[in-house]
C-alpha cells in the first residue's frame, strides 16, 4: 500500500510541483493550506510523514511544528523554510529544536529540480527509519514502549519524543545489551551523510533520560560504556 502523505501548503504552484514529484515516487498526497485544515488533517487519521511549511500566512510555522510533535509524538515530520524574519541556517536549527524529524529549505518549482529530487530522497529516508524491525513492547514499572506505533507512554499517557529520539531509542533496544558506539548510533539513526558530532548522540541521550529514567543522573536502563557509547539495560 502506498504511503500517505500530508503536505501543509499555501502556494498553489510550489503544492502542486510538490504532489507531481512525490505521487510520481509512489506515494499518495493529501494537501492542506492552513493550519486550521493541517490540525483537522492530523486528527482525522495518521500519516507516514507529514511535510509542514514554516512560513504559513494564518499562523506560525514553528509553533504549529512544536504543536504537532507535543500532541503526536511519533509523527514523522519534514519541515519546509521559506520566507520569514528568520534566515535558512536558523530556521533548521529551530525546526529541528521543536521537533522535526528533518528541516530544508522549500524547493523552487521552476528553478531547482535538484531540490524537488532532494526533497524526494529525504521523505524516502525518513520512511525508511519508520520501518521499526522488532515488535516487542517494552515495559518497566509506569513506561510502556511500544516500537509498532512508536508510542511511549508513563502510566498510559504518551510522551513527547522527537522522531530522532524514538529512533535512537529504538536502535538501543534493538541492540539491548549490547554496547553500541556512539558513531554507530550515528550512521544507524541519523545517516550515512550525517555531518554532525559524537556529542549529538550524547544530547539525546540526556533528554531520553530525562523522560524515561526515574532518576536520570543515576540511570538503570540507558547506561553510559565508558570510552564506547551506551548500552540499554533490560532490568531482570
Amino acid at each position: 500500500m502506498a504511503a500517505e502523505l500530508l503536505l501543509v501548503e499555501d502556494d498553489d504552484a510550489t503544492a502542486d510541483a510538490l504532489r507531481h514529484h512525490l505521487t510520481q515516487a509512489g506515494w499518495r498526497l493529501h494537501r492542506v493550506a492552513d493550519v486550521p485544515q493541517a490540525r483537522a488533517a492530523l486528527a482525522a487519521r495518521a500519516w507516514a510523514v507529514v511535510l509542514l511549511d514554516l512560513s504559513l500566512p494564518d499562523g506560525d510555522g514553528l509553533a504549529l511544528c512544536r504543536e504537532l510533535r507535543m500532541r503526536y509524538p511519533a509523527l514523522s515530520l519534514i519541515a519546509l523554510g521559506g520566507a520569514g524574519p528568520l534566515d535558512a541556517a536558523a530556521q533548521r536549527v529551530l525546526g529541528l529544536e521543536l521537533g522535526a524529524d528533518d528541516v530544508m529549505a522549500k524547493p523552487a518549482p521552476l528553478h531547482e529540480p535538484s531540490s524537488l529530487r532532494e526533497l524526494v530522497a529525504r521523505v524516502r529516508a525518513l520512511l525508511r527509519r519508520a520501518q521499526v524491525v522488532d515488535t516487542a513492547d517494552w515495559h518497566c514499572g509506569p513506561y510502556r514502549i511500544d516500537l509498532v506505533h512508536r508510542r511511549l507512554e508513563r502510566d498510559g499517557q504518551a510522551l513527547a519524543l522527537s522522531g530522532r529520539e524514538f529512533e535512537l531509542l529504538a536502535c538501543l533496544l534493538r541492540h539491548r545489551g549490547q554496547a553500541i558506539r556512539r558513531s554507530e548510533l550515528l550512521r544507524e539513526v541519523w545517516g550515512q551523510g550525517f555531518a554532525g558530532l559524537t556529542h549529538t548522540v550524547d544530547a539525546h541521550v540526556h533528554r531520553l533520560r530525562a523522560k524515561l529514567e526515574p532518576d536520570p543522573r543515576r540511570p538503570r536502563h540507558l547506561v553510559t560504556v565508558r570510552g564506547i557509547g551506551y548500552r540499554f539495560e533490560v532490568p531482570d
